[in-house]
């Protein structure tokens, strides 16, 4: 309870006071998710290196690192959770300052998992999910780099198309993204009871997308079971 306090303090001076009562209803069973479908990918040219570029290194993290990023005072999600994530074939990769990690990121290349609207990925595609970067590197140019330099290591593996969820209360990260020449896919809404029941699955594409959206494009759902 106390790490999760800590988590809602963080939330509370960080994110806007909605998205604060989506996670309390969330804790209680509830959970309502309105968001944008994002494509990335090196669409446009790198941004600046971070100050103080030469102190920090990018590499894809391992099993053994897991640790230190649950030990992470503004995480909610542990160790156990994230070796699974390792177990199911996922990467995770990450920046460090002085062998300390200090931003990471996840990606999928076989599914895209976010449970509101899941769909299975091609060849070429990969989905990104569980970004943070550390409260005390925030500001610094640290995220974009990090998600700019994970778009070339997807490339190497044949990955240049890159789907994201961005919550649609979450201004900051809009803004991050759409720096980055993201493309916003469309829109949604879902409402999950209990981890079981999904009470509303709604999914809108852009218009500009509409007629290439069929393959991820989520049927409206109203009261069906997972």
């Amino acid at each position: 309870m106390r790490h999760y306090l800590r988590y809602l303090t963080h939330k509370l001076k960080n994110e806007p006071w909605q998205q604060l009562f989506l996670d309390i209803y969330g804790k209680a069973g509830l959970r309502i998710t309105p968001y944008y479908l994002v494509m990335e990918g090196r669409f446009g040219d790198a941004p600046p290196l971070p100050a103080k570029a030469s102190k920090y290194t990018v590499r894809f993290l391992g099993p053994e690192d897991m640790a230190q990023i649950a030990a992470m005072p503004e995480r909610s999600i542990r160790e156990p959770l994230t070796q699974k994530w390792f177990e199911e074939g996922n990467l995770c990769f990450g920046m460090l300052c002085d062998e300390t990690i200090i931003a990471f990121v996840w990606c999928n290349l076989e599914t895209c998992h976010f449970w509101g609207h899941p769909f299975p990925l091609a060849e070429n595609e990969a989905y990104i999910f569980d970004a943070h970067t550390s409260k005390d590197y925030r500001g610094a140019g640290i995220a974009p780099y990090l998600r700019y330099r994970l778009y070339e290591e997807m490339e190497k593996r044949g990955k240049t198309c890159l789907y994201s969820y961005t919550s649609q209360l979450n201004r900051p990260a809009q803004r991050f993204k759409l720096k980055l020449n993201a493309r916003v896919m469309g829109k949604g809404l879902s409402i999950l009871f209990l981890k079981r029941w999904h009470l509303v699955s709604r999914f809108t594409p852009c218009r500009e997308y509409a007629d290439i959206a069929d393959r991820w494009k989520a049927p409206p759902t109203i009261f069906s079971r997972t």
